[in-house]
């Protein structure tokens, strides 16, 4: 299991995802917040769109309506996983989150 968690969490090879941004406070802080506001939306869009299905029972097609909200949360994971690789470079298990919303 340990060695699991070293694969998923190595980064041997990659540069640290902080030198891509050149350690610029400012731009740094750019990023960090768009992506925490953007998965913030996508969150909140989801909520919103799984909460009127379960609200009004007219809606046909209810499954089409939660698997999209299902993408839209996964589509945010992957901005939360980018400012999570700012301070952790997890390039692994960032590229399996992104593998989720790509199939």
């Amino acid at each position: 299991m340990f060695d699991l968690l070293q694969k998923i969490f190595a980064y041997d090879g990659f540069m640290p995802h902080g030198h891509c941004y050149l350690w610029i406070p400012a731009l740094v802080f750019i990023n960090v917040i768009s992506d925490s506001v953007i998965f913030a939306s996508y969150l909140m869009i989801s909520l919103t769109l799984l909460f009127l299905v379960r609200k009004i029972k007219e809606i046909p097609f209810h499954l089409v309506y939660s698997a999209f909200g299902l993408f839209i949360v996964a589509c945010g994971i992957t901005h939360l996983m980018e400012v999570i690789n700012v301070w952790i470079p997890t390039y692994w298990l960032s590229g399996g989150i992104q593998i989720v919303p790509a199939v």
